[in-house]
């Protein structure tokens, strides 16, 4: 249920992917220069090109699991000790009022993340797996929003302060507008894995929102 990202509010922290990628240029690369070998004779676009090391052991990944076996293993994962320090520090504030919580994040945010590939201790275990689709990665994001302003209207219950009062509410107000856009987003996602179209939630064309304006 939550995306190991620290967002909060009604906001949603915009996902970003960097490409790493070199681009060289030659006149001919099939005729390498003298002396040396094919892959030192490409010039750079600009400045010198570095061949990169080699995988160090402790950088592979062992072998994913398959897909049963992920299922299954899942359900061994728990916010109390495989959480970010958010969740591990307040899970059990809101366990009791939002058990099924814990069970969205073991079946949806745990495959997406690192968990599965990484053993416990393993530095970058809450980061996102490569191919996870943004859409299914900002479903996380809302999750986790929804779960910290819970957290922050437990704070004020907690340790009130002269702002608590309206502080409490913000946040649960907050909360509620998360969680109608999660359930919208993971509506639509269902709908895509089936296949279906929800056409009162598809986007317009130019003519057909001039139509109606």
């Amino acid at each position: 249920m939550i995306g190991d990202s620290k967002a909060s509010g009604s906001s949603i922290a915009e996902l970003r992917r960097f490409d790493g990628q070199v681009h060289v240029m030659t006149s001919d690369p099939s005729k390498p220069v003298p002396g040396k070998s094919a892959a030192a004779s490409v010039p750079a676009a600009s400045g010198s090109y570095t061949a990169p090391a080699a995988a160090r052991p402790e950088d592979t990944l062992p072998a994913r699991p398959p897909l049963q076996d992920i299922q299954k293993s899942v359900t061994n994962f728990h916010l109390a000790t495989d959480g970010d320090s958010n969740a591990q520090q307040y899970w059990p504030a809101v366990s009791e009022q939002f058990p099924n919580y814990e069970a969205f994040w073991q079946n949806l945010v745990v495959p997406m993340t690192k968990r599965i590939d990484l053993p416990p201790g393993r530095l970058g275990r809450h980061g996102r797996r490569d191919n996870i689709a943004d859409n299914l990665w900002i479903v996380s994001y809302l999750n986790y929003s929804v779960f910290l302003n819970l957290v922050g209207a437990f704070e004020h219950l907690s340790q009130p302060v002269i702002l608590s009062v309206g502080n409490f509410y913000t946040h649960l107000a907050s909360a509620c507008d998360l969680a109608e856009e999660f359930l919208l987003r993971v509506h639509l996602l269902i709908a895509e894995c089936r296949g279906e179209h929800v056409l009162e939630l598809e986007r317009d064309t130019n003519q057909e929102f001039l139509e109606k304006a």
